[in-house]
């Protein structure tokens, strides 16, 4: 018994690191393709989200899988509250006010509350499933027009004055960019086949690496006296959704304001879509007890709130970045508290 515990302790320091390099070079070759091919921030950030979101999705469809509908709902609804909470506020607090342009928030933003909505919708049975899932396609399909359509741009950043716009300080994101493009230039671009295999080895590296960790998490949590009901909302929530702060931050520390927030909203969107969405076709989603009366309408206000901020201050500082982290420790203390 001692050696299984200590087998599963080592396998799950391992997988974390290979997890935290693998979302390391994700970035990179998503970036790199990025500067390459003349993508918007918002495809970008779409890319690094579907590569850094599969242990989320994996986690909830093993449990599944296994029975467990109440974890894998857990697992979607814990780690959508945890990326607004830690993948978007958190890498904010460190580094600082990031721009986003209005209409990319718009774009990915209103991505983000319409799919949230729908999916509570659908699991609290207040919208009729066929409808739902009608609805849900239309907003996927509508964004991937928008997606490939759109023209990005980073606008000036908010003076803490009302109504004053620093001219020189939007241009932080392309100047950055600008930056990183001209030493790709020198160094010489990757071939698209380079960038595939790279993103694609760290995507897999990822998803296996989190694999672990979910396993290792389910057999040592309640040998270290973790609740249960704990393991789907906090726990695996937030250790599924590592390499998205890990995303995040690299690129908050790079400015990369609409990147970020395109990937933290598309994260949430694919988590609901392909967490909740596509497996409600196939399996009963019913939110019941504090799920239901406390999971999801914390996650449509924090959900809500988040783009209110953003829109507000064209990006996000570390005053709004505060609020979304209070917001979720209250959730946090209320979820302890009523289970």
């Amino acid at each position: 018994m001692m050696f299984t515990d200590l087998s599963w302790s080592i396998a799950f320091f391992l997988s974390l690191i290979a997890v935290l390099f693998a979302s390391d070079r994700l970035v990179y070759a998503v970036e790199a393709a990025g500067d390459r091919y003349s993508w918007t921030p918002g495809l970008v950030g779409l890319l690094a989200a579907a590569g850094a979101d599969g242990p989320e999705v994996s986690a909830a469809i093993i449990a599944l899988g296994a029975g467990a509908h109440d974890i894998s709902l857990g697992v979607i609804v814990g780690s959508n509250l945890f990326n607004l909470a830690a993948v978007l506020a958190f890498p904010i607090l460190l580094v600082g006010f990031v721009a986003v342009q209005r209409r990319g928030l718009l774009l990915n933003g209103g991505a983000m509350v319409l799919t949230t909505l729908l999916a509570a919708g659908i699991i609290t049975g207040t919208i009729p499933l066929a409808l739902g899932e009608l609805l849900v396609l239309a907003t996927l399909l509508a964004y991937a027009v928008l997606l490939v359509r759109s023209r990005e741009s980073v606008p000036a950043r908010p003076s803490t004055l009302p109504n004053v716009i620093e001219q020189d300080a939007g241009n932080i994101e392309e100047e950055e960019r600008a930056r990183e493009r001209e030493a790709d230039i020198e160094q010489g671009f990757p071939s698209g086949v380079t960038l595939l295999w790279r993103g694609g080895l760290a995507t897999a590296v990822i998803i296996g690496g989190c694999d672990v960790l979910v396993h290792a998490t389910l057999y040592l949590g309640p040998r270290l006296g973790i609740p249960a009901t704990f393991t789907g909302t906090f726990a695996l929530a937030a250790l599924t959704s590592l390499p998205n702060v890990w995303v995040a931050t690299s690129l908050a520390r790079r400015h990369r304001g609409a990147v970020l927030v395109s990937a933290v909203c598309n994260s949430n969107t694919i988590n609901m879509v392909a967490g909740i969405c596509l497996p409600a076709l196939f399996a009963t989603f019913k939110a019941t007890g504090v799920v239901r009366n406390l999971d999801i309408p914390a996650l449509v206000v924090l959900t809500l709130v988040s783009v209110a901020l953003i829109w507000r201050n064209r990006g996000i500082g570390r005053y709004g970045a505060a609020v979304l982290v209070a917001g979720y420790m209250v959730f946090a203390i209320a979820r302890i508290r009523l289970s």
